[in-house]
């Protein structure tokens, strides 16, 4: 069955628009799992088109700001309408993610690997 994520079902937790953001921000911005799973409303500066990753939680032990596409904004502002400030971006992001990503692709019939 060929369909994109963002119409996936649960997997990993994590439902297909949670999961197809999720994609989005780690292909746009490069953060690995745990920067991203650490990630809060507030992290996000829609205004200035950036998202901020805490040292603590940053590959490089300071904080990070990165920039977005207005576009790539412009969804996850409609994304985290409505939650709290200090409430994580993503519900659940266990260590299967390439498992979850594999699936993902296998669904759309697009390989893991390629030349």
């Amino acid at each position: 069955m060929k369909y994109g994520t963002r119409k996936g079902l649960t997997r990993f937790h994590l439902i297909g628009p949670e999961r197809a953001m999720l994609y989005r921000l780690a292909a746009e911005t490069g953060l690995r799992r745990n920067e991203l799973r650490n990630l809060q409303v507030s992290s996000f500066d829609f205004d200035k088109c950036t998202v901020v990753v805490e040292a603590a939680y940053s590959k490089r032990r300071r904080e990070d700001i990165i920039p977005l596409k207005p576009d790539t904004v412009s969804e996850f502002k409609h994304f985290v309408s409505g939650r709290h400030p200090n409430a994580p971006v993503f519900s659940r992001i266990n260590n299967k993610t390439s498992d979850m990503l594999k699936a993902d692709l296998a669904d759309a019939e697009i390989s893991y690997c390629d030349e």
